[in-house]
């Protein structure tokens, strides 16, 4: 079997997600021309991040929780942008970071991200998979013994009768901000496909491209992309 993304199916086809992140910075005005621009360039999928930042950043930094705090957009936004995006065609995304948060975009999604980041965070993974909504994983940075366990973890939450092929697609992610091509260790995506059986694609931090052709060429059922509309926007590394 295979993932399908609401009437989306990933064995006719890549299925091609358009990472805002935080890209907007707040500004609803913003967030609405990214969705649009998304959709312009004809993906498959808009995705959000949805971060509480007293619950994700360590309470000594500051700096960075002010500026996730003056990015913060409303829950009725992330709907607002939800509805766009799926009146443009594609279907909706995000990546929440602790339980609450999840539990608050759930209602506006297609699929789930789940980051690399949270491949330990059990309560979080077995949240999701409770849901019973198409889910895609990041492994960056994580052992295999980690990537085991949150595929395991996910697997035992599902709703009863749900397959774990249906639901779970597995992307092979390198958590440099920007990825050295020749860092991108695309065999990865092999070794993932191997040994879980999944769909499986590329989440993508390099610059240009390259990468995620040559991913595609190599089986990626799944690409990510993260994108903004003017790299001059502000020093916000994401853009």
């Amino acid at each position: 079997m295979h993932l399908k993304i609401a009437s989306f199916d990933t064995d006719k086809r890549p299925f091609l997600i358009a990472e805002i992140g935080n890209n907007h910075e707040g500004d609803h005005g913003r967030a609405y021309e990214l969705v649009a621009a998304a959709l312009a360039a004809g993906v498959d999928a808009v995705k959000v991040q949805v971060i509480d930042p007293q619950r994700l950043v360590n309470a000594a930094q500051a700096e960075r929780i002010a500026q996730l705090s003056r990015f913060a957009l409303p829950i009725e936004v992330f709907g607002e942008m939800s509805g766009r995006t799926r009146k443009g065609g594609a279907c909706f995304m995000a990546s929440a970071f602790d339980v609450d948060s999840l539990a608050r975009i759930a209602p506006f999604c297609d699929a789930i991200k789940l980051a690399s980041g949270d491949l330990t965070f059990d309560p979080l993974l077995a949240r999701a998979a409770n849901l019973g909504q198409p889910m895609v994983l990041s492994t960056g940075m994580a052992r295999m013994e980690e990537i085991d366990h949150a595929v395991g973890l996910i697997e035992r939450h599902l709703p009863a009768g749900t397959r774990l092929d249906e639901r779970l697609a597995l992307l092979h992610c390198v958590s440099l901000y920007p990825t050295a091509i020749e860092q991108a260790n695309l065999l990865a995506m092999s070794a993932l496909r191997n040994r879980f059986g999944l769909t499986t694609g590329y989440s993508d931090h390099t610059l240009g491209i390259e990468a995620a052709l040559v991913a595609l060429g190599m089986g990626a059922r799944v690409i990510e992309k993260h994108f903004t509309l003017d790299k001059a926007t502000s020093a916000f590394r994401d853009h």
